[in-house]
């Protein structure tokens, strides 16, 4: 498994790769994050649009229309995002969500 934290403008703050991971999951996990962060959605209303039709969204600098970026939020403010990388994709979004090896919180030079 594969967890990656980014800040509220993309750029990686914590990851965390168990051993056996595939190497490349982990430029995977901080693009998903990455996508989360900067365009304030989960990556999956990227794919989402992209399954739709909106094949412009593919050109958006930054983008992984993929789904698996989810939006970090404390106290309803948007302080990065992440992603985790499960063997079985039905447990990535349930594993990202309940398993969080970092802080909930921004660290404190964050907060303004």
């Amino acid at each position: 498994m594969v967890i990656a934290v980014v800040d509220p403008s993309g750029e990686l703050i914590a990851m965390h790769r168990t051993e056996g991971a595939q190497v490349a999951s982990s430029r995977v996990a901080v693009d998903k994050a990455r996508t989360a962060a900067i365009f304030i959605r989960p990556s999956r209303e990227m794919e989402e649009q992209v399954t739709g039709g909106r094949l412009g969204a593919l050109a958006l600098h930054g983008a992984s229309c993929l789904t698996g970026g989810i939006l970090l939020k404390v106290d309803g403010e948007v302080v990065g995002a992440r992603w985790a990388r499960a063997a079985r994709r039905q447990t990535r979004t349930s594993r990202a969500r309940s398993q969080a090896p970092w802080p909930t919180s921004p660290p404190p030079s964050s907060r303004t």
